[in-house]
């Protein structure tokens, strides 16, 4: 990136002025001339993601409109061969780094696509699971959504792709639970808590990048979990009490670990269990307005025991140690 003519003119002031040498601001202009332009960057990422999100839009479309007229054997030919262009697209995002190595826009863009591609590979496989009339595909499909998304994660992390690995969880998951196990609210409601459990697990021992969205997806899992008895039969306190005892292990957590993303799962938690107890007890004798002002009062609490606790956190060595 060559120096501009205002940075040209500042250089050669400091020259003229004998702060630097010659030879000092030649090295200065050489430096600046080698450093590459990013100032795009953000528009190619940008377009990466675009891109990808129209391919499996298109592909939808196409086979909308043509869906009477396609067999299924065409039909997964075109979802597979979406991927398929998806993949290799990500492949030349990365360029010769590869996609494991290269940085930056490039990365995260290369690291979209990849993600990307479980779309239409879910697609596919629900069309086939349908051509051979077998009545769990949405399952398979969701699974097989899952599969790439944790492979795309795998080879090349990025936030967008943790996003997309923590989505295809909650709906396979979901969808798993229903549609094989016969489950209702309750047994969802576990198995996505034991899910966020396991992506707090991996995020901690930092098998999943970035830590903090990580830990946001496995406690985001762990608390509509703990929400989802309260839509089915079972008793209400099997809600409230999930949700609670997410709460207190998102703050034992923060307590051990100093992790905020936790410390704010313990707010979120505390401020639905307590009203819906209170709901739950006072049998809906209470009016919304007073429900709402519970959990106001609950939310203000339960936001000034964080910020003490934040206060009072401890300093880190590197950060109190004199240089």
């Amino acid at each position: 990136m060559p120096l501009g003519k205002e940075e040209e003119a500042a250089l050669q002031r400091l020259v003229t002025e004998g702060q630097l040498t010659v030879e000092q601001a030649g090295a200065v202009r050489h430096a600046f001339a080698a450093a590459p332009v990013k100032q795009f960057g953000w528009l190619a990422e940008a377009g990466g993601y675009a891109g990808g999100a129209l391919m499996a839009v298109g592909a939808l479309l196409l086979l909308g409109t043509a869906w009477d007229d396609l067999g299924h054997l065409a039909k997964v030919a075109i979802l597979v061969g979406v991927a398929a262009v998806m993949a290799v697209a990500a492949v030349a995002f990365a360029g010769a780094a590869g996609l494991r190595a290269t940085t930056g826009a490039r990365g995260r863009a290369a690291s979209g696509l990849l993600a990307l591609v479980s779309v239409p590979l879910a697609a596919a496989v629900l069309v086939a699971a349908d051509s051979q009339v077998d009545v769990h595909q949405p399952t398979y499909a969701m699974l097989a959504g899952l599969g790439a998304s944790i492979v795309a994660l795998l080879v090349r992390s990025s936030p967008f792709s943790v996003v997309c690995a923590g989505l295809w969880s909650a709906a396979a998951v979901s969808v798993t639970m229903v549609d094989l196990a016969g489950a209702e609210a309750l047994g969802t409601g576990l198995a996505l808590v034991a899910a966020g459990a396991v992506w707090i697990v991996l995020s901690f021992a930092s098998l999943i990048t970035p830590r903090p969205l990580g830990l946001l997806v496995g406690g985001a899992l762990a608390i509509v979990g703990g929400q989802a008895p309260l839509f089915g039969s079972a008793p209400n306190i099997w809600g409230y009490g999930l949700t609670a005892a997410t709460a207190a292990a998102c703050f034992l957590l923060y307590r051990s670990t100093r992790a905020t993303v936790m410390l704010f799962g313990a707010v979120l938690g505390v401020t639905l269990a307590v009203p819906e107890l209170v709901y739950d007890v006072t049998d809906g004798g209470l009016s919304p307005a007073v429900i709402v002002l519970i959990t106001g009062v609950v939310l203000v609490l339960a936001s000034l025991l964080a910020l003490r606790l934040r206060s009072t956190a401890p300093v880190p060595e590197e950060a109190g140690t004199a240089p």
